[in-house]
């Protein structure tokens, strides 16, 4: 992963290569398009960004992912569960997701 900076504005993009799972594969196919600064570009939808958040934050410890994944929670309506609850099994992230759905 790296970051693209757009330094007059401060716009910030995180730049994720692909990686060999199906999961991964998944997650590019729905990826949705964005226009920012003029550009057009690709951002994940919501299911995946909570999926992301969960990976990160069970590999880093870091609680900004979860405090991210919160904020997806709360403000983004509903969730494709028939999307996300398998993949989540899938990865094995049921521990971290069942503790966040109890905030």
């Amino acid at each position: 992963m790296f970051n693209v900076i757009e330094h007059a504005s401060g716009w910030k993009a995180d730049r994720i290569l692909v990686k060999g799972r199906a999961y991964s594969r998944a997650e590019l196919d729905r990826r949705e398009p964005c226009h920012a600064l003029g550009d057009g570009a690709f951002v994940v939808t919501k299911e995946d960004a909570v999926i992301s958040k969960l990976e990160w934050a069970e590999r880093s410890g870091s609680p900004k992912q979860v405090e991210d994944v919160l904020g997806v929670l709360a403000t983004s309506g509903s969730l494709d569960m028939g999307y996300l609850e398998p993949w989540i099994e899938e990865l094995g992230l049921q521990d971290q997701w069942n503790q966040l759905r109890e905030h």
